[in-house]
């Protein structure tokens, strides 16, 4: 086999091994101090109209890493639940670096509970189209999607 021949196969398979072990770009690592359960939970209890906040991390094969749980709103209390949890979510972003939000706000007074799709949010792509990177200051855009 030629030089040339050689040096073609070899650089044809380098691209080759670049594009199959993902030679895209990847998010940079998060550069930041996440906050605490705790701290995220009273940022959220602190909103107007909540009455409770039940959330918590967990990182798991099966689950991978996700915040959990509810937020329940005061009885009679007139707020929108929808934009409570679009802050809710903003405060979140504060918190563990490209986690997911399996959180949902419960409205006693309909006994209906407002999760992600209320928002349109579905994977982390969106939620950083949203909210912007991480870690944020905890304020949702001012208009709702």
């Amino acid at each position: 086999m030629s030089r040339r021949v050689g040096s073609s196969v070899g650089l044809v398979l380098a691209l080759v091994l670049m594009t199959a072990c993902g030679g895209q770009e990847e998010d940079p690592v998060a550069d930041y101090t996440p906050l605490s359960e705790t701290e995220l939970v009273t940022q959220i209890e602190q909103l107007p109209g909540v009455a409770e906040a039940d959330v918590v991390f967990s990182d798991t094969f099966s689950g991978g890493r996700t915040y959990r749980g509810e937020v329940q709103l005061e009885p009679g209390a007139r707020v929108d639940p929808v934009a409570t949890l679009d802050a809710t979510y903003a405060i979140l972003r504060q918190g563990e670096p490209d986690a997911g939000l399996g959180v949902s706000v419960v409205d006693p007074a309909t006994n209906r509970a407002y999760n992600a799709s209320a928002l349109r949010l579905t994977d982390t792509a969106s939620l950083r189209e949203r909210y912007g990177p991480q870690p944020g200051d905890g304020t949702p855009p001012a208009q709702l999607p």
